[in-house]
Formats: structure tokens, C-alpha cells, sequence
């Protein structure tokens, strides 16, 4: 069974993060997306544009060089995708491994990704779909 053209999105966005491509990650994002920070994040926030999105990826790859986000699990609801993850990295300074499962709630207009809320509790972002 092939992704809805929804799901392909956000396959495309996580598989260009992951080669280090942000450019192409962000190609199916708004200008104008919000990004919505997990709450137990020390810098939980909600991050908007693309500029200010680019600074937060780029914080998470200074403090976990070769961070990768391994998709778990898709589901489709409307115009959001869940994406269940395992996100992959050692600490920059202390080189400790760091695995963390997290989900994001990607939510569409028009085809482009308007919104992501991160979520570390999987229950909490299957709600949110």
C-alpha cells in the first residue's frame, strides 16, 4: 500500500532531515509554520517561520551531531499526520547515546505542513490527531 500524498510529505521532510538537507526538508513547510516545542522541553516554545525554525533544528544538531528521526508509525486523520518516532544521537559534549521516542502532529493547508506539535508522550500526540 502506497502513503497518501500527506504522509509522502512528511516522509520526504524527516528523510532530507536526516541526510542533513534542511532545505529540502523544509520545501512541503509554510513560510510561515509554527512549530510547536514539546512542553517538558527546557525551551519549550512555539517557533515560527522558517528562519526561526532553521536556528531550533540547528541548536538540536549542535548539541546532538548525526541526530536521526527513525518514523515508527503514520497515521492519518483529516488534514494531520501523526508520525510516531525514535529520535537517534549522542551528545555532542559527552558523546552519551540518546534515544527518545517523540511525536509530531503535522498539520496541512493547501498541501504544505502549517504546523507541528511535538509530543515526548505517544498517547498524549494520538490524542492530539
Amino acid at each position: 500500500m502506497s502513503d497518501s500524498p500527506r504522509v509522502a510529505a512528511v516522509r520526504r521532510q524527516l528523510d532530507a532531515y536526516n541526510a542533513g538537507d534542511f532545505e529540502a526538508s523544509y520545501a512541503g513547510l509554510h513560510p510561515d509554520i509554527e512549530w510547536v516545542v514539546a512542553r517538558e522541553h527546557p525551551a519549550s516554545r512555539t517557533v515560527r517561520g522558517l528562519d526561526e525554525l532553521l536556528g531550533y533544528h540547528g541548536d538540536w544538531q549542535e548539541t546532538m551531531p548525526g541526530l536521526t528521526i527513525e518514523i515508527l508509525e503514520t497515521v492519518e486523520r483529516g488534514d494531520a499526520v501523526l508520525s510516531l518516532c525514535r529520535l537517534h544521537g549522542a551528545g555532542a559534549d559527552s558523546g552519551a547515546e540518546v534515544g527518545v521516542t517523540i511525536g509530531f502532529v503535522s498539520r496541512f493547508s493547501e498541501e504544505k505542513i502549517v504546523r507541528v506539535e511535538e509530543y515526548l508522550d505517544p498517547a498524549e500526540a494520538r490524542a492530539a490527531l
